[in-house]
């Protein structure tokens, strides 16, 4: 096989990807982590690193710091480059660290094969939808795959120079692996990685005789590397290791689509991350898997390479994946592919490779570029979402929809705020436009020059009619698959919709009548009948106002009007039919009407589909009082612990269970805490579970 001309090509394939990316990655917007706090947090460990540690407002940021240290970087280049937007510079450095990567995983590649395999990994690599538009945009995980990707690189050069390893290998392995580790902590693995890749590469080599003589010298570097990445790690991290550490634990779940229900993040099944990595790799690279796994045992070369990086990636995601803590964060996992494209690509050169004839060597040339035809489609046909991308086996963004997250990035929210700057006119106070969104500080810094004096209000697209607003904003994320895949979605007075493959992930609403919002003012001075007039009159405009419609079983229950009552719930639960709200109302009503079990029943299900949905535990915490289970109704309300949900309003529920059986208030403040110190316990917050057990045995000594 003639080198030289490959390394050619692999340059030439090279510049086309570093210049695509680069020539793109202006048309991306920020995600709405990067607005709400991610800039935020960047200045602040940015003084922290130019003042050495004397500035330390970023302490009081207790948001995980996923490449902390880049985002740092990208706040100094922004004053470099100050006549440029923080943003554009942000997003223009990811796009760089992103092709180092890809540049980087394309040259372990050539160290476990030749140049034809490294160019197989750059196009699987570059035109790898998710790869790609991630390198746009998101801060967080890219940095984590460039210093990964270069970890594994130079593990490999230490493992192929035995028994004679060199210094600058050890040095850019260190430096790279600490880098990485700061950047995901999940990635400390890459130190056992680095020593597994370095016995492979022994075995591989098949040098016994020298390894005796080599152990000294690579324990020498292997304890040299694991100095300098604990120093940089030191270093680069403002906070203790362990507060550190466990700040990335998520301090406020949210609710996701994952196969067709909302999830909280937290409470994701434990294969979220895998399947959904399964589903968004491109087909072409489990081919050349495929392919890598089934010749390396024909052929008997590469086996060594190939089985360590599968090894590799499935040990990294099995150990993410069994974090229950660290679910609904399947992008801080897309590091772990790079070994997977890899693999990938030296199967599909060991296919060129096996080929007898110059005709059959083309072919097996050809099939990584045809398999890729279609993910590079979408990457270019979809700009700039190419980020939302699921692949051949899926069926695709259309057979997805209503089931997956598509826009829980919110990266939409650009070309919409451009809609409205563009064309909005309708102007509800007279002298000021407001505009809903998801996020209030993620939609202010679109309206900086708008023509209009701009007032921003956050809500979500359940409670879009509770707030006054000309314009909402809405990526197509937090909406409850039913509606999503309804005939009455998008809603009538939607007047811009961005779209891929034909399917919507984020809406412009245009407000046409205020029915429901002074309908909702009527009820709240409590003007019932006026407020149903509008309120109906707001649900015959859109059939999906589910907060109209929920203000109407409001105002029937309270004129006692139970039919009226069970026809909106009927009504709204036609089109949300898992709603925590309308679910709730419906169990209320059945226990009024005197159907107690179906009213437990409802309770129960809203519970199991929305576990932090505190008003169905007080529900029936209620409901078993009344029916003397006190036992039950004990234990419901004390569940609350467990979630972290239990307050005054749940306290006080506590209290009347007691009351109800004639006990001391006492004995309730005992119950709770010998419940919470156990709850603590078995999450592991030790610290709370300790102050909770003292609290326990003091109030028993009391009320003794």
């Amino acid at each position: 096989m003639n080198e030289k001309f490959h390394r050619i090509i692999f340059i030439i394939i090279a510049l086309a990807i570093a210049l695509t990316m680069f020539s793109l990655v202006g048309g991306y917007g920020s995600s709405t982590i990067e607005d709400e706090y991610q800039i935020t947090q960047s200045i602040q460990l940015d003084r922290y690193y130019k003042s050495f540690g004397s500035d330390t407002s970023i302490l009081e940021n207790s948001r995980p710091m996923y490449s902390g240290w880049f985002n740092a970087l990208t706040v100094t280049m922004s004053d470099v480059f100050s006549k440029f937007e923080i943003r554009s510079v942000r997003h223009a450095m990811n796009a760089l660290f992103g092709f180092v990567g890809i540049l980087f995983a394309a040259l372990l590649a050539k160290r476990c094969r030749n140049w034809r395999t490294a160019s197989f990994t750059m196009l699987l690599l570059g035109l790898s939808p998710v790869i790609f538009g991630h390198s746009m945009f998101n801060l967080d995980d890219i940095p984590v795959i460039a210093t990964f990707a270069a970890s594994l690189y130079f593990a490999k050069r230490l493992a192929d120079h035995f028994p004679k390893p060199k210094i600058a290998d050890a040095i850019f392995f260190a430096l790279t692996s600490s880098l990485c580790i700061t950047a995901n902590p999940d990635c400390s693995l890459i130190v056992a990685v680095a020593l597994l890749l370095v016995v492979i590469g022994l075995v591989a080599q098949r040098k016994h005789k020298e390894i005796k003589k080599a152990a000294i010298r690579y324990s020498i570097f292997a304890v040299g590397s694991l100095a300098v990445i604990c120093g940089i790690a030191i270093l680069l991290v403002p906070q203790g290791i362990g507060e550190w550490i466990d700040s990335f634990s998520p301090n406020a779940p949210t609710r996701i689509l994952f196969e067709g229900k909302l999830v909280w993040t937290d409470l994701l099944p434990w294969y979220y991350n895998t399947k959904m990595l399964v589903m968004t790799i491109p087909a072409a690279v489990f081919v050349g898997m495929l392919l890598a796994l089934g010749l390396c045992f024909v052929k008997k070369t590469n086996r060594a390479e190939i089985i360590t990086l599968i090894c590799i990636s499935v040990v990294s995601i099995l150990i993410f994946s069994l974090k229950s803590d660290t679910n609904g964060t399947w992008q801080h996992l897309l590091y772990a592919e790079i070994p997977l494209y890899v693999v990938a690509a030296v199967g599909f050169d060991m296919l060129a490779e096996s080929s007898r004839s110059k005709a059959t060597q083309i072919a097996g040339i050809a099939i990584p570029v045809l398999l890729m035809i279609m993910p590079a489609i979408h990457t270019f046909r979809n700009h700039p979402y190419s980020h939302i991308y699921y692949n051949e086996f899926t069926g695709g963004i259309s057979h997805v929809f209503g089931r997956y997250e598509l826009e829980n990035y919110g990266t939409s929210n650009r070309e919409a705020a451009q809609w409205v700057i563009d064309n909005g006119k309708y102007n509800l106070s007279g002298n000021q436009l407001f505009v809903a969104t998801r996020s209030e500080k993620a939609g202010k810094h679109y309206f900086g020059e708008y023509k209009y004096e701009v007032s921003i209000v956050e809500t979500r697209w359940a409670e879009r009619a509770n707030h006054i607003w000309d314009y909402a904003i809405f990526p197509v994320t937090g909406i409850e698959p039913e509606i999503l895949t309804s005939q009455y979605f998008p809603p009538k007075n939607t007047v811009d919709t961005i779209s891929i493959d034909n399917v919507p992930i984020c809406l412009v609403l245009q407000r046409t009548d205020t029915c429901d919002l002074y309908g909702r003012g009527y009820l709240a001075n409590n003007d019932v009948q006026h407020a149903i007039e509008l309120l109906e009159m707001a649900v015959y405009n859109d059939p999906t106002n589910e907060s109209a419609m929920i203000n109407l079983i409001d105002a029937n229950l309270r004129i006692n009007n139970k039919d009226a009552m069970k026809k909106w719930i009927d009504r709204f639960l036609e089109i949300a039919p898992r709603d925590d709200v309308g679910n709730y109302y419906n169990a209320y009503y059945q226990n009024i009407t005197g159907n107690n079990d179906e009213a437990e029943r409802i309770g129960k299900e809203i519970i199991d589909y929305n576990p932090r949905f505190a008003l169905a535990y007080m529900f029936l915490s209620t409901v078993y009082t009344m029916q003397k289970r006190y036992d039950e109704a004990e234990s419901i309300v004390l569940s609350l612990v467990d979630y972290d949900m239990y307050d005054e309003q749940a306290a006080r529920q506590l209290v009347r269970v007691y009351n109800a059986q004639q006990r001391d208030i006492s004995e309730a403040e005992m119950s709770y805490y010998d419940y919470a110190s156990k709850s603590y316990d078995r999450r592991g917050k030790k610290e709370l579970a300790e102050k909770y057990r003292k609290l326990y045995e003091e109030t028993k000594e009391k009320s003794k």
